[in-house]
C-alpha cells in the first residue's frame, strides 16, 4: 500500500498540471450533472399510519403556531455613560 500511494504522489507531482486539470474537470461534470438533473427539494417526511405521525398531526392541530421570531429571554442591560463613570474607579496618581 505504501509503495502504491508513493507512486501516485510522484506521478501527480510530476504531472501536477495534468492532475490539476483532471481534478477541474471532475468538478465540473459534477456540477454540470448536478444542476442539469437536480430535483425539488423538500423537508417534508411522513409516514402515514404510524404513531408517531399520528402524534405529529395531534399537535399540529392542538399546539398554537409558532411566532416568526421567539421571544427574548435575557435582556442586557444599558448602561448610560453617568452610570458608567460612577462605577469605574479613579486612576491612582
Amino acid at each position: 500500500m505504501a509503495l502504491l500511494l508513493y507512486r501516485l504522489g510522484k506521478f501527480s507531482y510530476r504531472h501536477r498540471w495534468l492532475v490539476i486539470s483532471l481534478w477541474l474537470a471532475v468538478m465540473v461534470a459534477v456540477g454540470g450533472a448536478a444542476a442539469a438533473f437536480h430535483g425539488t427539494l423538500s423537508n417534508n417526511f411522513q409516514i402515514p399510519g404510524t404513531e408517531t405521525q399520528q402524534m405529529a398531526d395531534k399537535l399540529k392541530t392542538e399546539l398554537p403556531p409558532l411566532p416568526a421570531a421567539p421571544p427574548a429571554l435575557f435582556s442586557k442591560p444599558t448602561v448610560t455613560s453617568s452610570a458608567r463613570r460612577a462605577r469605574t474607579p479613579s486612576p491612582r496618581h
